[in-house]
C-alpha cells in the first residue's frame, strides 16, 4: 500500500492511501471542479515508509518545490 500526500492547491493536506502503483497524474474533485494533481516526489516518513507527494498543477514551480521541502522537513 503507497500513502499519497497532496501538497498545493485546494486539497493541500490531504493524505491518501492506495494499494496499487504511484501514478503520474491523480484527479481529485472539489467544489469548483476538478483538480489535477502531478507526482513531484518520493520521500521517506519518520516511520520509514516512502510517501509519494503530489503538487497541484495549478502551484507554480518555485512554490511547488518550496511546498515539497517543506512538507519532507516535517515528515
Amino acid at each position: 500500500m503507497s500513502d499519497l500526500l497532496l501538497v498545493g492547491g485546494p486539497n493541500a493536506g490531504r493524505h491518501l492511501h492506495s494499494t496499487h502503483d504511484a501514478n503520474e497524474t491523480l484527479y481529485t474533485m472539489t467544489v469548483d471542479g476538478p483538480c489535477v494533481y502531478q507526482h513531484a516526489s518520493t520521500v521517506v516518513g519518520g516511520d520509514g515508509e516512502p510517501v509519494e507527494l503530489y503538487v497541484c498543477e495549478d502551484v507554480p514551480q518555485a512554490e511547488g518545490a518550496r511546498l515539497i521541502a517543506d512538507v519532507a522537513k516535517t515528515l
